[in-house]
């Protein structure tokens, strides 16, 4: 400690003794960042991921970046180059169509580490986890039809924006062409921004085919709350009237009445397995492969058996 009252009766014309400057701490090491893109936070699906995805990241030694597309094909590109002039390690992302990607064949070229999450790849030259689309989507059409129900139609976003989508879309109709069934009115929104009116107005001119739908297969949990109520304000009931089933299985959709029955996805296993095998690709632990994680059916809820009126 500086001894102030000799500094300050020191001679005139002696050296001056300044304190000694305390020892410079040394900087932090920054963590090595991951980016993410997604295409929005408005399905809660995607912020279920994200929370499997930062805590496997955290207790790796990473860091986080996010990104998000808006759902809008054309902004994958700059996206992807923002997160690439941040510097991150690699990159975990959903696109809207992974086998005709431009932003991934680039990201190839640059060589830089990445794995897709949701989209599903037949192939293992790029690296995905997901669920089986297909699969699940024929397992819950076949689950509406040993409930009873033959006129099924199904609900989805647009398909330009969304390869799940698309996949969703085949395994309804293998399930229906497998049991000798037509399939029933696929009510398409133009895009995957919900209009809930517009989605009403859909629903009533679908609800015009004969025979008319006893159930409508939603390719997402949000499209499937936004069909009840549509529904409601037609006058059907929902499981009573008319059954509807969802896609995704986030939490939002216990909390209705009744709740939501349907695929259920492992979102938060489907964030950590990703960021896991990201960081493998990083470091030279791993190299590409498509993963499949186990799905599951909800039954009951909105759900309901249907038994045709005698007669009919």
């Amino acid at each position: 400690m500086t001894n102030w009252r000799d500094v300050l009766l020191r001679r005139p014309g002696a050296p001056e003794q300044l304190p000694a400057p305390k020892a410079l701490r040394k900087p932090a090491a920054v963590a090595p960042c991951l980016g993410i893109l997604l295409p929005n936070l408005a399905n809660p699906a995607f912020g279920e991921c994200i929370e499997g995805i930062e805590g496997t990241a955290r207790a790796m030694g990473y860091s986080l970046l996010l990104a998000f597309t808006g759902n809008d094909l054309s902004q994958e590109d700059k996206a992807i180059e923002f997160l690439i002039g941040r510097g991150i390690a690699g990159l975990l992302l959903t696109v809207a169509d992974a086998h005709a990607s431009a932003a991934l064949a680039e990201l190839d070229r640059k060589r830089l580490p990445y794995v897709l999450i949701y989209n599903q790849l037949s192939h293992q030259t790029r690296s995905s986890v997901s669920i089986d689309n297909t699969l699940a989507a024929r397992n819950l059409t076949e689950t509406l039809i040993q409930h009873g129900h033959h006129s099924i139609g199904m609900v989805v976003a647009s398909l330009q924006a969304s390869d799940r989508s698309v996949r969703r879309l085949e395994g309804y109709r293998a399930a229906l062409k497998a049991h000798g069934l037509p399939a029933g009115p696929i009510v398409e929104i133009p895009s995957v921004d919900i209009d809930a009116e517009d989605l009403q107005t859909r629903l009533q001119d679908a609800l015009l085919d004969i025979p008319c739908p006893s159930a409508f297969f939603c390719a997402s949990d949000m499209l499937a709350l936004v069909t009840i109520r549509g529904l409601r304000k037609l006058g059907y009931r929902v499981p009573g009237g008319i059954s509807v089933v969802g896609y995704d299985g986030i939490a939002l959709g216990q909390l209705t009445d009744p709740p939501l029955a349907g695929v259920v996805q492992p979102h938060r296993e489907l964030g950590e397995k990703a960021v896991s095998h990201l960081i493998e690709r990083i470091t030279g632990k791993a190299v590409p492969s498509a993963l499949l994680l186990p799905h599951r059916i909800r039954l009951g809820g909105t759900l309901g058996r249907w038994t045709p009126t005698p007669g009919a």
